[in-house]
């Protein structure tokens, strides 16, 4: 392990990468929800616009109305204020515009030239008539209309959209309108700003984050290294440890100026501790009978709350649950009272473990167990998991190779071949199927078997043939 934690450092940048390409993604999409809100808003400003104009020449068709004015009269002055209706949009000046019902442009304030003209075969890049399709609407009902034009100084046609009402006394309509590449235009303006500026407050972040976190995985790196300088051995001298590679007050500094502290402590503690090799036994069995001694009060409560429990099912989990700890139990037990402190009999440890388990399932008239076992020795690193499997294997035969008071046999093997243990548990039951057994979502029982046998570092095969078998070689 030459550089710890370069995996995780390599993690957090790929993650802040990513995040940064879900930003950049998610404000494309609101981008694109934000360009259709932003038409949805600019059509309500051309109605506004419309309604506006309209308010201002309210007087004119009033007096036309009440016959104060002729029609050619009121179209004079109204033409003539509309033509001053021109206002400002963000990209470009805009204006009001007027047509007769006969397709006759009486008012195109940046255009003049076709004021009084004929417009009613105007098409778009399309080919539908514009003039046409605006006095169509104006004449049903004030609306939007959408068609292809060139805008001023441009040979490539947009999409407009204008907005329309018709003065239906004096036989015209007043209306305006705005290219949609104008609206997108602001909006592109306007997204491009905000996601720089996003990008820029989040580099900031990303960077301040960087520097001041690199430091503290330089720091963990450097400990990590010294720990596995260490090796496997027990810490008898304390290594050298230099707090003075990193800033002088910083987190990494006090971090690894901790570490050596504890480094000290740890020295001393173990000095301590391992003065003879009898008082290292002594604590080492004190701290397994303490475990013991736990454990069994632990499976003491569980026994009493089975026992005032009434249903079924829940008193057959809180049994599950003992022999599970028990066979945790019988380890610790075992160390305790032998005169290895480090390892136990597998043959002696099966034996109990399943003795106890019969018992306590009240087996022992209708289930047979039959061992095949060598002096194989087992740590309790390797014993405890081996249990676990054990016990469920076990649980499993009981519950479902013989149900209902139905009698079997459990064959239990245990043997040391080849710098390998093989171990074997069976029954001769009608077998679980084999579906069931491979399946990654099975019982808690069989996902147990199956992670378990990963903890021992072994090869697990499961058989259905003749009965239900487990084998894990390791």
């Amino acid at each position: 392990m030459t550089n710890p934690l370069r995996r995780t450092s390599r993690s957090l940048l790929i993650l802040i990468f990513l995040n940064v390409v879900l930003i950049v993604l998610f404000s494309f999409r609101l981008q694109s929800q934000f360009e259709q809100s932003s038409i949805d808003l600019r059509k309500k400003e051309l109605k506004r616009l419309v309604t506006v104009g309209l308010h201002s020449i309210e007087n004119y068709r009033n007096d036309y109305a009440a016959g104060l004015l002729t029609k050619e009269k009121t179209l004079e002055l109204i033409t003539n204020h509309v033509r001053s209706l021109t206002y400002d949009d963000e990209l470009q000046p805009n204006y009001l515009f007027m047509s007769s019902y006969d397709g006759i442009m009486l008012v195109q304030p940046f255009e003049p030239e076709k004021e009084g003209s004929n417009q009613w075969n105007l098409k778009d890049s399309d080919g539908g008539f514009i003039i046409r399709k605006l006095i169509d609407q104006a004449k049903r009902e004030p609306g939007y209309v959408f068609y292809n034009y060139f805008p001023p100084g441009s040979e490539v046609p947009q999409m407009k959209i204008s907005y329309v009402e018709g003065l239906q006394e004096l036989e015209c309509y007043i209306g305006t309108g705005m290219y949609i590449s104008d609206i997108k235009t602001l909006v592109n303006v306007h997204f491009r700003q905000t996601l720089l500026l996003y990008l820029l407050v989040s580099g900031i972040l990303i960077i301040s984050a960087i520097v001041y976190i690199l430091p503290l995985i330089n720091s963990v790196q450097y400990i990590a290294r010294k720990f596995v300088n260490l090796g496997e051995g027990i810490l008898t001298e304390a290594p050298e440890i230099s707090p003075e590679r990193f800033r002088k007050g910083s987190d990494s500094y006090r971090l690894v100026e901790e570490f050596s502290k504890i480094t000290e402590q740890l020295v001393n503690s173990n000095n301590k501790l391992l003065k003879t090799t009898e008082e290292r036994g002594f604590l080492v069995k004190e701290m397994n009978h303490r475990v013991k001694n736990n454990l069994q009060i632990i499976i003491s409560l569980l026994r009493i709350q089975q026992e005032q429990n009434e249903d079924e099912t829940i008193k057959k989990a809180f049994l599950e649950s003992i022999t599970r700890l028990e066979s945790i139990s019988i380890i610790h037990k075992m160390l305790y009272s032998g005169g290895d402190i480090s390892t136990i009999s597998g043959e002696r440890y099966l034996k109990e473990l399943v003795g106890f388990m019969i018992h306590s399932y009240g087996a022992e008239d209708r289930v047979a167990v039959e061992y095949d076992t060598d002096s194989t020795l087992l740590s309790m690193e390797k014993a405890v998991p081996l249990g676990i499997i054990t016990n469920e294997a076990v649980t499993n035969s009981i519950k479902y190779a013989f149900p209902s008071g139905g009698k079997g046999s459990i064959n239990i093997r245990l043997k040391s071949e080849n710098n390998k243990k093989h171990y074997t548990i069976s029954d001769n039951g009608p077998g679980i199927d084999l579906t069931r057994l491979k399946e990654k979502s099975s019982s808690l029982g069989i996902n147990l078997i199956r992670n378990l046998a990963k903890q021992l570092n072994g090869e697990l095969t499961m058989n259905t043939d003749g009965g239900t078998s487990y084998t894990i070689v390791w």
